[in-house]
């Protein structure tokens, strides 16, 4: 790969789900330092903000919901500055999920419910299936 800085910090991105919680946030931060250096080319959009939308997921998995509704929020401004939908559908969805088990209000019902259609309708099943087992584990259930 001709970037080589942002594939090593694509690949890092990735491999967070192996780390704890501590050690990925500790390591993040170090990313996030060099990273900023990079912010002039153009894959540094995509790079930061899928590593704060897999920090938010790991946070939600292992239970820490303060921190993945902090991530989330981060990597859902990211993705409305550089239009990246996508993204944006995943990060409102596990930032809705974290403001549901804190115990933040019902409107995030809502922003689930749109968000899981919008997966639904553009075929993406295996992350539909995915947020489907998340609300399951945590008990949210969506009409």
């Amino acid at each position: 790969m001709d970037n080589w800085y942002l594939y090593e910090l694509k690949l890092f991105s990735n491999i967070l789900f192996a780390l704890e919680v501590e050690e990925a946030i500790f390591f993040s931060r170090k990313a996030f330092k060099r990273l900023h250096a990079f912010r002039c080319f153009m894959e540094y959009q995509h790079t930061e903000q899928h590593l704060y939308l897999n920090l938010s997921t790991l946070c939600l998995e292992h239970g820490d919901f303060r921190a993945a509704k902090d991530f989330s929020r981060t990597a859902i401004d990211i993705a409305k500055n550089y239009r990246l939908i996508y993204e944006k559908v995943c990060s409102e969805l596990n930032h809705a999920i974290a403001c549901i088990r804190l115990g933040e209000g019902s409107e995030h019902y809502e922003t689930i419910r749109k968000n899981m259609v919008v997966l639904d309708y553009l075929g993406f099943d295996t992350l539909h299936r995915h947020f489907v087992l998340f609300l399951k584990k945590y008990e949210i259930e969506v009409k």
